[in-house]
């Protein structure tokens, strides 16, 4: 007889939890949005995050995010990518959708510092292999027809070669040296 009303009573308290976690997450908001530079174009990949919270996101290729499951509250949005100033604004999240439009300034002074390759970006200070810069001006004064051709000689480590020496010929582009194992060419 016991189990009779513990049965029902226990079904009772399970639905109950089950309404009252519901109830509190269909109460949290969301927040999306495009990053864009000053001229309207999408930044891609930037940090969008709501400081002092685990709630974040990237922005894709069209420069949209979308971060879900915010509780309400107002929050101060940070948005932070490469070669441009951050940016941040306070926002309010209800229950409702919110949508922005998110404006970031270039920040050209600050690229001097860092240097990206192909797999992280880095202070020069902090970076312990050789990094070679060549200046765009200079480029572009030099009397050649090609990019290739103004590039030689002007990286260091960096070994530019026309197989044949014709005109519209290929080029081998030759890193840290001649006899690398496995293979010479990037």
């Amino acid at each position: 007889m016991k189990e009779n009303i513990y049965k029902p009573l226990l079904v009772l308290v399970i639905i109950g939890c089950c309404l009252i976690t519901y109830k509190a997450s269909a109460q949290n908001g969301s927040i999306n949005g495009k990053v864009v530079d000053d001229q309207g174009t999408p930044v891609s990949y930037a940090t969008v995050i709501l400081e002092g919270t685990q709630f974040g996101a990237n922005t894709d290729d069209d420069g949209l995010f979308e971060i879900n499951n915010v509780p309400p509250g107002t929050y101060t949005l940070k948005v932070s990518n490469l070669g441009y100033t951050d940016f941040k604004q306070s926002v309010s999240v209800s229950s409702s959708l919110q949508t922005l439009t998110l404006t970031l300034k270039a920040a050209f002074h600050s690229l001097n510092e860092v240097v990206v390759v192909g797999y992280q970006t880095q202070k020069r200070s902090n970076i312990t292999g050789a990094v070679s810069t060549v200046n765009a001006e200079e480029l572009s004064k030099l009397p050649v027809g090609n990019l290739d051709q103004a590039l030689q000689g002007k990286a260091s480590g960096v070994r530019i070669t026309q197989s044949t020496g014709q005109p519209g010929e290929g080029i081998a582009v030759r890193i840290r040296g001649v006899g690398t194992i496995n293979d010479n060419n990037p």
